[in-house]
């Protein structure tokens, strides 16, 4: 939440263990707020939405999973019928709705649903501090520093860049302790003796990392952002708006 707040400091953003005090809150503290954004409520049914959105991966789609803790699902495949917009998400670059039609056909929206897909797109790794990290091109060895439920496509992405990638991974939402940045210095050096070695994390994981710059101000760091591009997203805007603004 607080690389959102950062990133759009003029919206209001609230971080609440019960979305329903939370919504409450929001009213009381902002009254001028038309409009409320819910991250990760697809199961929390006390407040009453316009419209729910539901993300699928590519890889691992919902029709193809199984409920915890056999698989990643919170409730049975037939809770996608509240989903008013279905978005498959991580596609290959390139793809299109031909090339995922088995896709659409498995989720079988229904007349009242809108069905559409994402593909991530990686912006050019920017150096995270004031220091000597400032192209990527340099490095051999990408010391890849994460807290994020799944990091496979970001490898893969450094690994197109014909990089050696070595995994540090911490929990999702995870705080960088003392212990734990002392530990990622530790195998920066151990991995920098043998070559030419930067250490690379996601924008999310930036925002925590930078409070360590004693430590790591010196070290060659990289921050990698990526964007979604939305299929068609003229028709998504079309859909959507009529829904919220009434």
């Amino acid at each position: 939440m607080l690389q959102v707040k950062r990133r759009f400091p003029n919206i209001p953003v609230a971080v609440c263990e019960s979305r329903l005090e939370g919504a409450k809150r929001i009213r009381e503290e902002c009254p001028n707020v038309n409009l409320l954004l819910l991250d990760d409520a697809y199961q929390h049914r006390y407040i009453v939405r316009d419209v729910n959105i539901l993300l699928t991966t590519y890889k691992r789609p919902y029709f193809n999973d199984y409920l915890l803790p056999m698989g990643n699902l919170r409730e049975f495949r037939y809770g996608k019928k509240r989903a008013h917009i279905i978005v498959v998400t991580k596609c290959p670059p390139g793809s299109t709705r031909r090339s995922l039609r088995k896709y659409f056909r498995r989720i079988r929206a229904s007349g009242k649903q809108y069905a559409t897909f994402t593909m991530n797109a990686y912006d050019e790794a920017m150096g995270l501090f004031d220091n000597q990290a400032n192209d990527l091109k340099a490095y051999d060895t990408c010391l890849l520093v994460t807290g994020i439920a799944n990091n496979r496509d970001l490898i893969e992405h450094l690994e197109s860049l014909d990089k050696k990638v070595v995994e540090m991974r911490f929990k999702d939402h995870a705080d960088y302790t003392k212990n734990k940045v002392n530990s990622i210095v530790q195998r920066y050096e151990e991995l920098s003796q043998h070559s030419s070695t930067c250490i690379i994390t996601t924008q999310k994981d930036a925002v925590k990392l930078q409070e360590w710059s004693e430590k790591l101000g010196l070290l060659p760091v990289f921050s990698i952002s990526f964007s979604f591009v939305l299929d068609k997203n003229h028709e998504l805007k079309r859909w959507i708006l009529p829904r919220i603004l009434r």
